[in-house]
């Protein structure tokens, strides 16, 4: 009895005193992630870090709130458009790493860097080394945006080109007795052969040689424009590429070699006047603390489409989900149509695809919110292909970089049969069906009779609504359609060409086509107004806290990943292939960058 009430009265203890670390942790939290406006010095120098690359948005979750994460692109566009336009900011410095970028986002990057310097102010990039042993080629076009560029006596430019990877994996599933039964449509999808060949088709080859060709031009000419050189002798620096720190000096490729602490000496030196020393601040911080750019005016819903399209809700309290939930968007969507305080819509994609019935569910929403008279502006990031894109083909205006990967205008799918795999391992399998096409999803066996034809003719339909809807939606005939569709990839460069997208550009660019929907004049402001509302980390933290969640067991395996365990809850976990119908992605390439 006496050992019980010990336990009792340590259970009390114990619940005590974590309630006790809960308030100062929350209290802590409240003070770090306050947003208050504070007094900002009179001269600044701007910092940022590109070192973990760039993110579109932030979602919420527990992870995140500890987690900063890479630098938002908007928040980057954001804060040098105010800073462009304040005294008090005299230059940025920015460090590159080892972090991805894509071309669309080097993109993307660069017009802001340009813009900021228009403005007078100087900038600055630095790196230990672009790509190292490896390729720097996209970092060294964004780089080549800056009045000057810095690297590490040890370092290097790896300016080496552009290149696309992709696996092919008949050769083990030929040995292992796996047969794949799928369906592409048409031609230039090319997510299945990784699967069915053992190389590029022909076809597959033709449009990614076009899209990898179309980023090259982009980067040489970037770089040739930005730093004196002409297009062909950009072309033959990056054929003798790469290049150690000493050469690029002498062939012009930077204009200094130092350290970190030397670069920002460098430039805290250019940013002082007289006997005032700038101070340097976080490119975060400032935004945080002065008005940020379009944030006064006719309200307009910024939603956005990040991820792999998948059915369901963003629901995780933990990771705050991963991928683009399509009934979540679809939902801000609906919502920012109805509100009539809303005038228009921006929506920002970046994703590869993904189903194809959950695609749909967002496009019927971007439909009904342009049929509704509210104007709706999508703004294509890195990529916005296949399910990315027919998100997007109901828009009023559709915007894209030069190098964003969009079209992939098709559908794929199909399943494993594993059979013969089982036999190898000594394992058979029986089964009890009712129904002569129950077992048509089986990844053990083949297609029942009829089933394979049923399913070819699904995809078609698949295939023949994506293609009547990009009709209508982009206003091409039949003939323009079969001609820029098939499963062709594009860069937004031939996408404009083709009558894909309307306008090149970014952030400004679509926020420019929004004043032009709503008859606005250039100098207009518009209010972008996350839609659904993004919450403080401290909201997320309380929330956390204080809220009854119920978690899933995706939920908890979410969870439990995060903090490195493997977690399987179900024998979907084991399967080859989804037996899904319909998907609507791009395949699985490695870019060498």
């Amino acid at each position: 009895m006496l050992t019980l009430k010990r336990i009792f009265l340590y259970g009390l203890a114990s619940l005590g005193g974590i309630t006790f670390v809960a308030i100062i942790f929350v209290s802590g939290l409240a003070l770090k992630f306050s947003n208050d406006i504070r007094p900002l010095p009179p001269l600044i120098l701007l910092e940022a870090d590109l070192s973990a690359g760039v993110a579109e948005f932030r979602k919420d979750g527990l992870i995140s709130v500890f987690d900063t994460g890479p630098l938002l692109m908007r928040g980057f566009v954001d804060a040098l458009e105010a800073a462009s336009k304040d005294d008090r900011v005299q230059g940025l410095v920015v460090r590159f790493g080892s972090g991805g970028i894509t071309v669309a986002q080097a993109q993307e990057l660069r017009d802001a860097v340009v813009r900021f310097n228009s403005s007078g102010k100087f900038t600055l990039a630095f790196s230990e080394s672009f790509g190292g042993i490896g390729s720097g080629t996209v970092a060294y076009y964004l780089a080549s945006a800056f009045d000057s560029i810095w690297i590490q006596p040890s370092g290097a430019v790896g300016l080496t080109g552009i290149a696309l990877e992709a696996p092919f994996i008949k050769g083990t599933l030929d040995k292992l007795g796996v047969k794949v039964k799928v369906e592409q449509r048409q031609e230039y999808k090319a997510a299945v052969e990784m699967f069915t060949r053992e190389h590029f088709s022909v076809p597959a080859r033709a449009s990614l040689q076009q899209l990898v060709d179309s980023w090259f031009a982009q980067i040489v000419g970037g770089i040739a424009t930005a730093r004196g050189f002409e297009p062909v002798a950009v072309r033959k620096l990056i054929d003798d590429g790469p290049y150690l720190a000493r050469e690029a000096l002498t062939i012009n490729l930077v204009d200094g070699l130092g350290y970190w602490i030397d670069v920002l000496d460098s430039a805290r030196a250019s940013a002082s006047v007289d006997t005032v020393i700038a101070d340097r601040m976080r490119i975060d911080r400032y935004l945080a603390s002065v008005e940020r750019p379009n944030s006064n005016g006719p309200k307009v819903a910024m939603i956005y489409g990040v991820g792999t399209v998948l059915p369901g809700v963003d629901d995780d309290p933990i990771s705050g989900g991963a991928n683009f939930a399509a009934d979540s968007v679809a939902k801000a969507i609906a919502t920012a149509t109805k509100n009539n305080d809303i005038r228009a819509i921006l929506f920002r994609i970046d994703s590869p695809g993904g189903s194809y019935t959950a695609a749909d569910t967002v496009w019927r929403e971007v439909d009904r919110a342009s049929r509704a008279g509210k104007p709706v502006v999508v703004s294509m990031a890195g990529e916005a292909a296949s399910g990315g894109y027919f998100v997007a083909m109901a828009a009023d205006r559709i915007v894209a970089q030069p190098g964003t990967v969009t079209g992939s205008i098709g559908v794929f799918a199909g399943k494993a049969v594993t059979e013969a795999l089982w036999h190898k391992l000594g394992i058979t399998w029986d089964e009890i069906h009712a129904g002569g096409r129950a077992t048509m999803w089986s990844q053990i066996r083949n297609f029942p009779p009829g089933a394979e034809d049923k399913f070819s003719r699904i995809l078609d339909a698949i295939y023949e609504d994506f293609t009547a809807k990009l009709s209508r939606g982009r206003s091409l005939s039949k003939e323009q359609v079969d001609a820029v569709a098939r499963g062709r990839v594009w860069s937004g460069t031939d996408a404009l060409a083709n009558g894909l997208i309307d306008v090149i550009g970014g952030y400004s660019t679509a926020v420019a086509e929004v004043k032009r929907a709503l008859n606005l004049s250039p100098e207009d402001s518009i209010n972008l107004i996350d839609f659904p509302k993004s919450r403080s980390r401290l909201e997320r933290v309380v929330s956390l806290l204080t809220d009854r969640t119920e978690f899933s067991l995706g939920q908890t395996r979410a969870f439990m990943q995060a903090f490195g365990f493997r977690v399987s809850f179900s024998a979907d976990d084991f399967a080859v292939f989804a037996p899904t119908v319909g998907v609507l992605q791009l395949p699985p390439f490695r870019l060498m960058r």
